[in-house]
């Protein structure tokens, strides 16, 4: 199992939906075990669970579909923060990782 944190927030501003982040895990054959909304210190945030660990290919193409600057997941061994603009974050910190 992994799970993958999807923010909500648009950077360009207003919100994605949760249906659309949902669509795009079933795109990238990651379908959603399970999901719940948090709310991270800017934004809140998409936890999904899924069966696997997707790569860093599969993360930049949801982050790209989900319209994020970029998305992180987490398997208990390893984290990944992978999008367009991730650069902007720096490295994944599981500090900031809601699981």
């Amino acid at each position: 199992m992994a799970t993958i944190n999807v923010g909500l927030a648009r950077p360009a501003g207003g919100t994605i939906s949760i249906g659309r982040v949902l669509s795009a895990l079933n795109k990238v054959k990651h379908p959603a075990r399970a999901f719940k909304i948090e709310h991270s210190a800017t934004e809140p945030t998409l936890v999904v669970r899924v069966d696997t660990m997707p790569t860093d290919a599969v993360l930049m193409r949801l982050s790209v579909l989900c319209e994020q600057e970029a998305v992180a997941a987490y398997n208990g061994k390893r984290g990944a923060l992978v999008g367009p603009k991730a650069h902007k974050w720096g490295t994944f910190n599981l500090e900031f990782f809601i699981r």
